[in-house]
């Protein structure tokens, strides 16, 4: 199939449920409803179990999900049936009852689908609905001998820290260790070692074999052109005589940090260490071709034509080269040191990942000396496979699932259905691997997509549509393409109004950045300033939005109704500060710890008074905290009626009792649960 043409929409009940399916979904088009309907197709239709059916996908919380899912399918087609053979109508016109309507002909078959669905509900319990991990974590543990497994039960340990363990101990010896001229070391101070981290996990997250190999860094190349600067006859001395005739040089108004750079680098007793002690962005100001725009026309000596100004600027340059190499090859160094030292920690500690189990049994079913022992047993065990959200796979664990569904001449065989949104896969996220992707589609017997979404506004989903049909519905150079999808809710869902009328255009795309200009008029090239004005502009725009007439279905748009995706925590904590000056309520992830907010300190008062009910300043802290909720006149009044403030004393006296006998958790329950009361009743001795 060509990667343009449109895929044919899915049709749970006729998909094949032998061969390679890929299923492409896009979000809201209610992919796990789908995956329920034909995990139940293949439980009536095949002689299986649900043992023998594997349902893969990728977090714990998916997996959970989907057994949920499923098992509800299964009650309600359990329900059908019941009402089929007692004769009682069915409840209810859903997609499932139209299609055991259709496939239970007469009461023989009523009664032997009635039997599958009870033993599959008896074994539920045993069906294999996991991770990818565990399956491969599974596998070992059932097929030691074939698998290569070790019999001892190795704990699993999260693989993150190990590397974080890893990465640190590579930022003590390489790092913190380094040279005072290693062009890395600039670099790597201020990613930080957090920063650093990051860094590394990305590498390994994409597959280091996948990551171009950054030039080697000719450091002794380097060291020598930053010594040349420090010879005075050769550039300090003619360099002091350009700048004796200031008149000569006319300098460009606007290039006043280029002059002042060069001035002080001329007052150096060794320029070559002052240059190198630069950052990145005043390199930038002196190398290349940066000198022509320091004079103006009314310049007399020409500085990019004069040796010391070119000799600067070569070794600025080289200088900024190397660092922009260094670091990337500090981050390969790193990498190659914690694959090396992760092994290392692994085998000492007597531990295992869950990458590792993943390497184990692709190497036992693809590797070099694979044999066919262990993925004939694993497709004799689970002869079906439903895997879900398969963009997140990658081609290690494709690989898996494509050696266990082929016999030892490569002929497919069994049932393998994937069910995935290649738009995720553009993007890595979580680790999926796109190339991955598109070698299970052009291997799939048969490929069908989602086409209706059941989540967003119908006018949003057209404008999409549009959108995507007038890029041709690529993504760039990549054999991906956007599959239109319908909506399924005939009267479009709520109604998005400004001032009573329904708003015309429901996707908007706003260019910014293009005619920001500075204090002067001048056009704002630094990205760190646009992408200050940038936050302004949409803490501005959501401010309007919600106080401009915009309503959903009548009512005023409010801030829970409003989402802002960024790229870093940084901007997310930028945002919501903005936001903040605004009046603008924001609840916005981030990596910031939770002890550090506004709550976190207020509960600190509130737990302090608890513990301490007789320490009336205490108390006065806590019952002015935002989650009591008393103001500067109730303060006042306590002051004039001592015995009004001696009953609040005693919540507190109460609350102590409480948290003695169940739990700090049992008083923080109350506060929260009523922090919105103004006026709290008294909570009784009884109630402890």
């Amino acid at each position: 199939m060509s990667a343009d043409a449109a895929l044919a929409p899915l049709d749970w009940q006729r998909v094949p449920l032998d061969g390679r399916v890929l299923i492409e979904a896009s979000a809201g088009t209610g992919k796990t409803y789908q995956i329920g309907l034909i995990y139940l197709r293949v439980l009536l239709e095949r002689p299986l179990g649900v043992e023998q059916v594997v349902v893969a996908t990728f977090t714990d919380a998916a997996a959970q999900e989907l057994r949920d899912r499923l098992r509800l399918r299964l009650l309600e087609a359990e329900r059908w049936l019941e009402d089929r053979l007692a004769g009682r109508p069915p409840h209810g016109d859903s997609p499932l009852h139209a299609y055991l309507d259709r496939h239970i002909v007469d009461e023989a078959a009523a009664r032997d689908g009635l039997r599958r669905i009870r033993l599959a509900r008896a074994d539920f319990d045993r069906a294999p609905i996991l991770t990818i991990h565990a399956l491969c974590q599974r596998i070992q543990r059932e097929y030691p001998l074939e698998s290569g497994a070790s019999f001892a039960d190795d704990p699993l340990v999260d693989e993150l820290a190990l590397i974080g363990e890893c990465v640190e101990d590579f930022w003590r010896r390489r790092v913190l260790t380094a040279a005072a001229d290693d062009p890395a070391l600039p670099g790597a101070l201020a990613t930080g070692l957090d920063g650093f981290k990051r860094l590394v996990a990305s590498v390994r997250a994409a597959g280091p074999e996948r990551v171009l190999a950054p030039a080697p860094v000719q450091l002794d190349a380097l060291r020598a052109a930053l010594s040349s600067l420090d010879e005075a006859d050769a550039f300090a001395v003619p360099l002091r005589a350009l700048l004796a005739a200031p008149d000569a040089i006319a300098w460009n108004g606007t290039k006043k940090a280029s002059r002042m750079l060069v001035e002080r680098l001329a007052a150096e007793e060794q320029p070559g260490r002052a240059l190198f002690a630069l950052d990145d962005e005043d390199l930038a100001r002196l190398c290349g071709e940066a000198c022509a725009r320091w004079q103006n026309k009314a310049r007399r000596v020409a500085l990019e034509e004069q040796p010391c100004i070119r000799r600067l600027a070569e070794v600025a340059g080289l200088l900024l080269d190397a660092r922009s190499q260094a670091l990337p090859a500090l981050r390969a160094e790193a990498v190659a040191f914690c694959e090396q030292a992760l092994a290392e920690r692994v085998r000492r500690r007597g531990v295992q990942t869950f990458a590792m189990q993943i390497d184990g049994v692709h190497a036992r079913l693809c590797g070099a000396g694979a044999d066919t022992a262990l993925a004939d047993r694993l497709f004799a065990a689970f002869p079906v496979a439903l895997v879900d959200e398969f963009q997140d796979t990658d081609r290690r664990q494709f690989a898996i699932f494509d050696r266990i569904y082929r016999d030892a001449d490569g002929t497919r065989r069994g049932g393998l259905i994937m069910i995935g949104d290649p738009k995720q896969a553009i993007y890595a996220f979580r680790g999926g691997d796109i190339a991955a992707y598109l070698a299970a589609a052009r291997g799939a017997d048969e490929r069908l997509s989602l086409a209706t979404n059941y989540r967003s506004n119908g006018r949003l989903v057209g404008a999409l549509n549009a959108f995507y049909a007038r890029t041709g519905g690529g993504f760039g150079a990549l054999p991906v393409r956007y599959q239109p999808v319908a909506w399924a809710d005939p009267s479009d869902g709520a109604r998005y109004t400004r001032h009573g009328e329904t708003v015309a255009a429901p996707l908007v795309f706003h260019s910014f950045g293009g005619e920001a200009a500075d204090e002067r008029g001048r056009p704002i090239e630094a990205q760190a300033r646009l992408e200050a004005l940038a936050l302004e502009d949409c803490a501005d725009r959501i401010a309007e939005l919600l106080g401009d007439g915009h309503a959903i279905d009548g009512r005023p748009v409010g801030p829970g109704d409003v989402a802002v995706l960024l790229s870093t925590h940084a901007e997310v904590a930028a945002l919501r500060e903005r936001l903040d000056r605004r009046g603008v309520p924001c609840a916005g992830s981030g990596r910031g710890s939770v002890f550090a907010g506004e709550t976190a300190a207020d509960l600190v008062l509130l737990l302090h008074a608890v513990c301490e009910p007789g320490d009336a300043a205490a108390v006065r802290g806590a019952l002015s905290t935002r989650l009591l909720g008393a103001d500067y006149r109730a303060l006042i009044g306590w002051d004039r009626d001592p015995s009004a403030f001696e009953r609040e004393r005693e919540r507190f006296v109460v609350w102590r009792e409480r948290a003695r006998r169940r739990g700090v958790l049992a008083v923080i329950g109350e506060v929260t649960a009523r922090a919105h009361r103004t006026c709290w009743p008294m909570p009784t001795a009884s109630a402890c």
